[in-house]
């Protein structure tokens, strides 16, 4: 398949001012106890953006996210600074410090992504007293400003959720919001993990840990698998619904094209082609090239795993029938 960048995300941050219990940040100490010197500076963001600028084709998107990037010293700069360059900016985001950036947010942005994990009781019970109405606040501001700003709602398909979906698009309803995607909580029994860390192990000598963080309790089939979920809209809503599953069930088609045409950028310069499964690196950026990073023979070796249908990882993607990268 075609070697072709068209999305990169910038983890500009690992540091988050939630504390989420199912987020595999949190969870994994492998990510949560790095060294904070060891993160990228500015101009090391800028660096990877004059590449971008240099490198022929069409310009990439661009996702920023974190950890939560508003936290990020880095934020405005880098923001404005591909604004500016002509690239389509997207954000993800818990959506509680926009209004800390109200100018960069409306003119520098194309799209936005928040979390938002059910109706306000539930969803504070998750993120903290007082996050759903600072979000739906911070939302309308931002409509204020830019009425045709795109918001999308990510909510983490949980099982108290699933029993309170009419109530949450309801509640929802009051928000600035054109569309939802309901994604499962990622999700992996005993057998996926150890085939995962073999794999790691034979293909890359890596000790793979990151992966630990979404270890579900017992050996049997993931939650998602036995829940069989799906979706009927409740109600009369302006935003539209989607439900992205994280199995893939059935004859896979084809592989996920991610590795073909992403690139995921961590807080401390490792590359990759995953933003959830990132014990596998092709290498840093303060090492080497992105377009080398891209066409390496680690990158490589990793497509023709993924294309043989032997990483593991593969079977639990929201993504995986993802066409277009350039698209926010």
């Amino acid at each position: 398949m075609e070697r072709r960048l068209e999305m990169i995300h910038l983890q500009l941050t690992r540091q988050c001012n939630l504390n989420c219990w199912f987020c595999g940040q949190r969870k994994n100490s492998a990510l949560r106890d790095g060294k904070e010197s060891m993160a990228l500076k500015t101009e090391e963001w800028l660096g990877i953006v004059n590449e971008l600028d240099a490198a022929a084709g069409k310009k990439p998107s661009v996702m920023l996210w974190g950890g939560e990037p508003l936290m990020s010293p880095c934020f405005d700069e880098i923001a404005s600074t591909l604004h500016e360059r002509g690239y389509r900016v997207g954000i993800v985001t818990n959506g509680t410090l926009l209004d800390r950036h109200a100018e960069t947010v409306p003119d520098c942005l194309d799209k936005i992504y928040v979390s938002v994990d059910g109706p306000e009781q539930l969803h504070d019970s998750i993120r903290g007293a007082g996050t759903f109405r600072k979000i739906r606040e911070n939302l309308l501001a931002v409509k204020r400003a830019a009425p045709l700003l795109p918001v999308v709602c990510m909510a983490v398909l949980t099982e108290e959720l699933k029993g309170q979906l009419k109530e949450f698009f309801a509640e929802l309803s009051d928000f600035p919001v054109d569309e939802v995607l309901l994604q499962d909580m990622i999700v992996l029994n005993g057998r996926e993990i150890g085939e995962y860390k073999a794999v790691m192990e034979r293909e890359f000598s890596i000790e793979a840990e990151a992966v630990e963080s979404w270890r579900q309790s017992g050996e049997g089939n993931s939650e998602m698998e036995k829940a069989g979920f799906r979706l009927d809209e409740p109600g009369t809503h302006a935003f539209k619904v989607r439900y992205l599953p994280h199995v893939r069930s059935g004859e896979i088609v084809r592989p996920c094209l991610s590795p073909w045409r992403h690139l995921h950028i961590m807080w401390n310069g490792e590359t990759s082609f995953c933003t959830d499964f990132t014990d596998f690196s092709v290498g840093n950026v303060r090492e080497q090239p992105l377009e080398a990073l891209f066409r390496g023979e680690q990158a490589e070796k990793f497509r023709n795993l993924v294309e043989n249908g032997r990483n593991p990882a593969c079977r639990h993607c929201s993504w995986g029938d993802k066409e277009c990268f350039y698209e926010l």
